[in-house]
């Protein structure tokens, strides 16, 4: 059975409310924090991945440090986006999801799913989403590893990504 958009949606909003919501607090029994945030403390789970998405290598800060670009061979201006294992197992194949915002309007513009391959322990892979999704000249998008929860990972919390491209002054 596959989940729906609306449920996978609804998984994402509660990391991202847990995330927000439950301060990061020594427990040392452990006992206050929900059961995904547990052991936060540099400890991480015996085997599993640890999947991230990484900023490249730039002299550029804040949001517009993900603003990766590549021309393709087709001259279309493509978003490189890096997927990074941090974990102590290799990640098997997941979603990676890069959602394209408007900012004339703070409305999505479009959601774009590729297929990540497996990661072993330690590495990164490089994927490559066509910009022209974005409809502004200047480009705010979010980007999301294991998009569709399917594998277990030590740590969810780190799964979320913002980035902008700008063209123009905001």
């Amino acid at each position: 059975m596959t989940e729906s958009t609306t449920e996978i949606a609804q998984k994402e909003f509660s990391v991202i409310r847990d995330l927000l919501l439950v301060p990061l607090k020594p427990d040392l029994r452990n006992e206050e924090l929900p059961s995904h945030r547990k052991w936060r403390s540099g400890c991480i789970p015996v085997g599993l991945p640890d999947l991230v998405p990484v900023k490249p290598p730039s002299d550029r800060e804040g949001l517009e440090g993900f603003c990766n670009l590549r021309e393709g061979e087709e001259g279309e201006k493509l978003l490189v986006v890096t997927v990074e294992n941090r974990g102590n197992a290799t990640a098997p194949q997941s979603t990676t999801r890069v959602t394209f915002v408007d900012l004339s309007n703070f409305n999505i513009s479009e959601t774009s799913d590729k297929i990540t391959s497996e990661i072993p322990a330690g590495k990164s892979i490089e994927l490559e989403f066509d910009m022209q999704r974005c409809s502004s000249s200047n480009c705010l998008f979010i980007i999301t590893v294991n998009a569709k929860f399917e594998i277990n990972e030590s740590d969810l919390t780190n799964n979320v990504a913002i980035g902008l491209c700008r063209s123009s002054p905001l």
